[in-house]
């Protein structure tokens, strides 16, 4: 596809030279030897390359040497012009690059400097890779020295990749970066990242090199041993299980005392007679016993009942807190919420049914008694209504945040109107309003540019009182004229 481009627009030099900057590095990504070709020609045919081409063209090429970590004998990219001296962009590669150059000489702590100037610089921008980019390689680079900084660092990073990357495929490294310190300082959040990377693997592209299937396979593997199916209470009597009630014993007779099963009972499961155990019996354990499980290392049941009660805990913490939040503000609370889940379908296949959104909207607003019987018969709704309260992933934080401030400019009569409306769609539907959302804040960057509100949308935007030039730059944020076109029928239907 690229190559047909590049064949195309010989005419067209900026095109012509921006699609071999694509291609440059896609080869990057799959780690091809044509990459290293296509590296030194347009190196050499710099000088050729257009005014609007030649400063995207001038970061990748600050970028690929220090990125192809077994190529030692690349020729780096040296800029003369002052212009891509003081140009912040470009700046901000040329200090990434020279990061990484000195990290892969061994010189981490100048490298660790490099990549902190980089990040103040991408800050001011804003230049959501330089920022993503900067705080994922510092926080890779100390993980073994610094886990704990290195954690604050990188769920920095995954809070803008929320914010910045509608498509967060291309920046999946950092779901890998994530996952690979939670385990080294055994984070207990680690399965809500397990959960994330199990649901976006699906949407990478198969293949060699990086950021395919492949590449994360031994992540993508290891993500299963941290996903617990909560629908289960009965569970097998295993070796790894009595081994592990057994550390925490002093004797049956005390164990009996404190968790209320008979001497009997325990007997059975200790010696393995009993071959299969309730989940009700591992949460008089866990409570008697005053186990503080580590789902790193524990065994599976334990850590399904204790994650269960822990839901069933924060579950009812939230409903107290909610109780006294004003009911037109619980409705933002609970939309924003189940507006920034990913992969809904597998995540909420209650919630995201037919009926179902509206029912929770209209008690969240009327009784919040008939509220808690309505969220309080799945896990599935009580971590949801948990999560309307507490802090979620910082991945999702990031997208909840957009849709917060999204929410925040419509009159609070217009909300509610839109709250019902919203979920009376169906589930395809409330998708493409997400996205529309979510890149409505997003492209709140005080951009001197002028494009004209589609007529379709200008009843929606003017009734919702939202900004007309938001409102554009959201609606031609999805490239695609079908797209474009489901957008101006779903918001038909929101008004």
């Amino acid at each position: 596809c690229i190559e047909r481009g590049i064949k195309r627009c010989k005419d067209d030099k900026t095109v012509k030279y921006m699609l071999m900057d694509l291609k440059l590095s896609v080869l990057q990504n799959l780690k091809k030897p044509k990459g290293n070709r296509l590296y030194i020609k347009l190196r050499r045919e710099f000088h050729k390359i257009p005014k609007l081409a030649r400063k995207t063209v001038a970061t990748t090429l600050l970028s690929y040497p220090s990125l192809n970590t077994n190529e030692t004998d690349l020729l780096k990219t040296r800029l003369w012009s002052q212009y891509y001296q003081n140009d912040r962009s470009t700046q901000v590669f040329i200090f990434l690059g020279k990061a990484r150059e000195k990290i892969k000489t061994g010189n981490i702590t100048e490298g660790i400097a490099l990549y902190f100037k980089g990040l103040r610089i991408a800050k001011t921008i804003p230049h959501p890779t330089g920022i993503i980019n900067s705080l994922n390689d510092l926080a890779w680079y100390i993980r073994h020295s610094h886990p704990h900084w290195a954690l604050r660092l990188v769920n920095k990073a995954m809070y803008w990749v929320g914010w910045y990357r509608e498509d967060a495929r291309s920046v999946f490294y950092v779901f890998d970066t994530l996952f690979e310190i939670q385990r080294i300082v055994s984070d207990q959040r680690l399965g809500k990242t397990a959960s994330l990377i199990t649901s976006l693997q699906k949407y990478l592209p198969s293949g060699q090199g990086r950021g395919t299937r492949e590449y994360y396979k031994e992540t993508i593997q290891d993500c299963k041993y941290f996903i617990f199916d909560l629908k289960g209470s009965v569970f097998k009597n295993s070796n790894s299980l009595r081994n592990y009630l057994r550390r925490f014993m002093k004797s049956i007779s005390s164990a009996s005392v404190s968790s209320n099963i008979s001497r009997g009972k325990l007997s059975a499961i200790l010696n393995g007679k009993t071959k299969t155990v309730r989940g009700e019996t591992i949460r008089k354990l866990i409570k008697g016993l005053k186990l503080k499980p580590n789902p790193l290392d524990d065994p599976a049941p334990i850590i399904n009942e204790w994650m269960k009660m822990k839901i069933e805990d924060v579950f009812f913490d939230a409903l107290e807190k909610l109780k006294g939040i004003k009911p037109n503000e619980r409705v933002i609370l609970l939309l924003l919420t189940y507006m920034s889940i990913f992969d809904r379908k597998e995540k909420l296949p209650y919630l995201s049914r037919k009926g179902r959104l509206e029912q929770a909207i209209e008690l969240c607003t009327a009784d919040m008694n008939e509220f808690t019987n309505f969220m309080s018969h799945r896990y599935e709704t009580m971590r949801f209504t948990s999560d309307m309260i507490n802090e979620m992933h910082p991945f999702i934080e990031g997208r909840k945040d957009l849709v917060k401030k999204f929410l925040g400019k419509m009159p609070k009569k217009r909300m509610k109107i839109f709250a019902v409306n919203y979920a009376e769609l169906t589930e395809g539907d409330r998708k493409i309003v997400d996205a529309f959302a979510r890149n409505y804040t997003r492209y709140d960057l005080g951009w001197k540019v002028y494009l004209k509100l589609p007529f379709e949308l200008k009843e929606f935007v003017e009734f919702f009182h939202l900004k007309k030039r938001l409102s554009t730059l959201a609606f031609f944020a999805s490239e695609r004229p079908t797209e474009r076109k489901k957008i101006l029928r779903v918001f038909q239907e929101l008004r």
